[in-house]
């Protein structure tokens, strides 16, 4: 049975990403990550598609953490959270196809994301250089934003980058 302080953080932060993303679909609770209730597809939408994985093989399964979160075309008006920066295995953040506002916190240098995508939203500002030290990226997908200046150069650095 996963550790119960861990589930309640794990709980916490979820809550804190989920409200400032305005999403009203998610519900999460402490036995959220072992039922799989998260996926699932809209019946308002075509292309909205919530899929969010756990990995809980951790210490013998005693341990669950979130490893992908895609939350695809459900009209999420908020912003994207620096709590993901506390989701140490998060491997893929998807938010595409909503309507998030603000930039790209640069607290998710501090997660092994591979997979970025946060096209069609009207997110502006710099991009921060702080994603081009991700060294784990292989997708980055920003079309259709409104993102202001150049591309960090660093980008330039990411070895494993497949698709930008």
């Amino acid at each position: 049975m996963p550790s119960i302080l861990f589930i309640r953080d794990l709980v916490q932060t979820l809550r804190s990403i989920f409200r400032k993303l305005q999403n009203q679909t998610v519900n999460t609770e402490r036995t959220s990550c072992l039922d799989g209730k998260w996926n699932f597809v809209s019946g308002s939408s075509p292309k909205a598609t919530s899929n969010i994985t756990c990995d809980c093989t951790l210490n013998s399964s005693s341990v669950c953490r979130v490893t992908n979160i895609q939350l695809r075309g459900f009209n999420l008006r908020g912003i994207i959270p620096p709590e993901f920066g506390n989701l140490t295995r998060l491997t893929e953040i998807d938010l595409q196809l909503n309507f998030l506002s603000g930039t790209i916190p640069t607290s998710l240098s501090r997660i092994p994301l591979e997979i970025l995508s946060v096209a069609g939203n009207p997110l502006s500002g710099p991009f921060p250089p702080q994603i081009g030290e991700i060294t784990t990226l292989t997708v980055v997908q920003l079309e259709t934003n409104l993102f202001t200046g150049s591309l960090p150069s660093n980008l330039g650095n990411l070895r494993s980058l497949k698709r930008l």
